[in-house]
């Protein structure tokens, strides 16, 4: 192969990736540049043969990517690129609703107990954008800035839909109805563990963890897990990291001790136990309890639940 046909193939990857062999990417490239032309003379530019070259072009023909002329030299010409991305999009779409259609008719997966590993980071950002979608009562993100930036717009859709959403991240940002909490001096964190972390909690029902290369071009390690025990404990975690930061911050300015009740007071109700959600819920139900009663799901003041308790213990005496 020369140095200029390497060069073309490369060039068309992308064309490769859309679902074209590397000839059809080839031989479009070339009419592109070059239409109107006939299949022989496509063939002696690309130094392919020729009977291999047809048969990219009649493929070509049947995905709409090329016209060819019915007269009797077969002239073939590309399709603009712009129109026959267009039609592959529109095309993609329809598939993908008569798929979605079909696959609605299959159920739901089971819940399992599992870990099961992400392997690439499209498979990071898409596993967190749907886990965003799934919630419905609270989501809690420890995540470095810029994967922060990626799921930025995800973040508001879902604390636009009423669900409590708490961030702790390491530089300033402002999200629509996103609780943010900043590190103070994040940067040293972002500094000292190179990559990009996140880990993700939604509803103590599902928790993503994941460390991808700075350019989150690769992924180190990545688990995700729909246990409702592993899920809860993990989320328990998260509320003490968020407001172990802010009470951080505060500290950082050297703020009064009311102050320092206020932030006690605004993140209280996230713990599974006062808040009696569906992190609290799915964990009794996996232990085997019932925790659906008139309270649940409504945020619960901690001395009510200690006054619950005293009670609890005298009445069994």
């Amino acid at each position: 192969m020369t140095v200029e046909a390497m060069s073309k193939a490369e060039d068309t990857q992308p064309l490769v990736e859309l679902g074209l062999t590397a000839l059809e990417a080839e031989s479009y490239a070339f009419l592109l540049r070059e239409s109107p032309a006939t299949g022989y003379r496509v063939a002696q530019a690309l130094g392919k043969p020729v009977a291999n070259t047809y048969k990219a072009l009649e493929s070509l023909g049947r995905k709409g990517a090329i016209l060819v002329d019915e007269a009797e030299s077969r002239l073939c010409r590309a399709v603009p690129a712009d129109e026959w991305l267009s039609q592959l999009e529109r095309q993609f779409h329809q598939r993908k609703q008569r798929a979605s259609e079909a696959l609605a008719g299959l159920g739901a997966l089971p819940h399992d107990d599992r870990l099961y590993q992400l392997h690439t980071p499209s498979q990071v950002v898409e596993r967190a954008r749907a886990m965003l979608q799934r919630c419905r009562h609270t989501a809690v993100l420890d995540v470095f800035p810029t994967l922060l930036d990626v799921l930025g717009d995800d973040l508001e859709q879902c604390a636009s839909r009423g669900v409590e959403v708490v961030v702790k991240t390491y530089k300033g940002v402002r999200l629509r109805g996103v609780r943010v909490v900043v590190r103070p001096r994040g940067h040293e964190i972002t500094e000292a563990v190179p990559g990009e972390v996140i880990s993700l909690n939604v509803d103590g029902a599902e928790h993503l963890l994941a460390v991808m290369s700075s350019e989150t071009e690769t992924v180190h390690q990545a688990i995700w897990t729909g246990s409702a025990i592993v899920s809860y404990l993990l989320f328990n975690g998260l509320i003490n990291e968020v407001s172990q930061t802010a009470f951080m911050a505060e500290l950082e300015q050297d703020t009064s001790v009311e102050r320092l009740r206020r932030v006690f007071r605004d993140f209280r109700h996230l713990h599974p136990i006062s808040s009696r959600g569906p992190a609290y819920q799915n964990y009794i139900r996996r232990l085997g309890g019932t925790a659906a009663g008139p309270d649940a799901g409504k945020p619960t003041d901690a001395s009510t639940i200690e006054r619950g308790q005293k009670s609890s213990k005298r009445s069994k005496r």
